[in-house]
């Protein structure tokens, strides 16, 4: 049942693989791999509150366990606890193997941002190497910059409430995107970031990358022509400019 619903998440399955793990779970109620994999199902699924029982369970069980810290410290993250998210993340890169600790500094840098503590996030994202492609990582620290200055390219204070809201939406939906390769979790903040703010090209930017991912192209073309309007700045353009091609180049594929 294991094996199963691993596959499953695999080819994103999501519903039929929570029920093989579901299965797994009541034969075995202390599997490791398989509370682990439930938590990044019910994470992707929207059910944040049941991913970080789940997540819990495994470092509860494990001395460390890099992966389940890293998805316990996203959905924290998600689910508004910025704070506890970081300190979990920090854990998940103390204990991280070399291969996954970019991807959790990655994570950490995000969990800053989204509670406002830019000069944090930006220190995490230069430690990242090369974990995010140049013109996304670019676009990053040039947002980072702009939120210092108080969102003015943007046309949003970064003291109102509801720009601040939209902005932890932001950085929550790019981190279910980039870190935990969860796109259709990542559409959920990044819709939920537009409806609170709508006038931001780097939201309709990422909006655009979590469509590309789930072959959802045209949306994603209309995304991208969504934030140009907004006139974005110039890292911003390139890494729009880099997703349009990736788009145009899968269509030049299609038979």
């Amino acid at each position: 049942q294991y094996a199963m619903g691993l596959l499953l998440l695999r080819i994103d399955r999501l519903a039929e693989a929570e029920v093989r793990l579901t299965r797994a779970l009541r034969i075995s109620p202390r599997h490791r791999g398989a509370l682990e994999a439930a938590g990044r199902v019910l994470l992707r699924l929207g059910r944040t509150e049941q991913a970080i029982s789940r997540f819990e369970a495994v470092v509860r069980l494990t001395d460390c366990n890099d992966l389940a810290l890293g998805g316990l410290a996203a959905a924290l993250v998600v689910d508004g606890r910025a704070a506890q998210g970081q300190s979990t993340f920090q854990d998940a890169v103390e204990c991280a193997t070399p291969a996954h600790r970019d991807a959790w500094r990655a994570g950490l840098a995000m969990a800053y941002a989204a509670d406002g503590r830019y000069e944090l996030a930006e220190e995490e994202i230069h430690r990242t190497g090369d974990f995010f492609s140049p013109p996304v990582g670019l676009a990053m620290a040039e947002r980072l910059d702009q939120a210092r200055e108080g969102f003015r390219e943007a046309g949003c204070d970064a003291h109102e409430m509801v720009c601040r809201q939209a902005n932890g939406e932001l950085w929550s939906g790019l981190m279910l995107l980039t870190v935990l390769g969860a796109p259709d979790a990542a559409e959920r903040e990044l819709r939920e970031a537009v409806s609170l703010y709508d006038g931001d090209p780097m939201t309709r930017w990422a909006l655009a990358e979590a469509l590309a991912e789930l072959g959802r192209d045209s949306d994603a073309i209309l995304e991208l022509d969504r934030a140009d309007a907004w006139e974005p700045a110039e890292a911003l353009s390139d890494a729009m400019a880099a997703l349009r091609r990736r788009l145009r180049g899968r269509g030049e594929e299609t038979p």
